[in-house]
């Protein structure tokens, strides 16, 4: 008993350090592109948010292909991108009050190149704005402390760094983020 709940704390101190060690690298602005792998740096933002997914039960189901694939462009600020998406995705879950919420990130290598997709089950974006959502100021939780930056941020950040750029469509059950290398 008293082994088991020592070896829990262990894991949760371990767990808690990889954190700030993933919020210590996360917010460092890279100036230079390097080669980093795509998974990783996926990882690196669900740690950061995962705590609040299992909080609030939200499934997250993360598909990658055994090889690991890697790009070149910068990756704390990719890291961001996938952060706020998922934020984002968590964010109308709750929302709404889904039943059996999940977010599901699918890694993709093609010959036309490498995709990430956030897909959640929220429902989706409504047609008369989702053509808005990149755009500056705009928000659909403004009233809920919302400043309409993440997803323009998050835009920005990809196609100003040349790393790529985001579509977002929607699904059977929810809203998908594509991000295309």
């Amino acid at each position: 008993m008293v082994t088991e709940k020592v070896k829990n704390g262990n894991e949760l101190i371990k767990y808690m350090s990889n954190t700030i060690e993933d919020f210590r690298s996360f917010f460092v602005p890279n100036h230079e592109r390097e080669r980093f792998e795509l998974s990783k740096y996926i990882q690196s933002a669900v740690n950061i948010i995962e705590a609040t997914l299992t909080y609030h039960h939200i499934k997250l189901e993360i598909i990658r292909p055994l090889e690991p694939i890697y790009i070149y462009g910068f990756p704390s600020e990719f890291s961001q991108v996938i952060l706020n998406l998922l934020d984002n995705a968590k964010d109308i879950l709750l929302e709404r009050d889904i039943q059996n919420p999940k977010i599901t990130i699918e890694i993709e290598s093609k010959d036309s190149g490498v995709s990430v997709s956030i897909m959640d089950n929220g429902g989706g974006i409504d047609e008369e704005i989702i053509d808005n959502i990149f755009d500056i100021y705009f928000s659909t939780k403004i009233d809920k402390g919302g400043s309409g930056l993440g997803l323009y941020i998050s835009k920005l950040i990809m196609e100003s760094k040349g790393m790529g750029r985001i579509e977002v469509s929607n699904e059977e059950e929810g809203a998908k983020f594509n991000i295309i290398f």
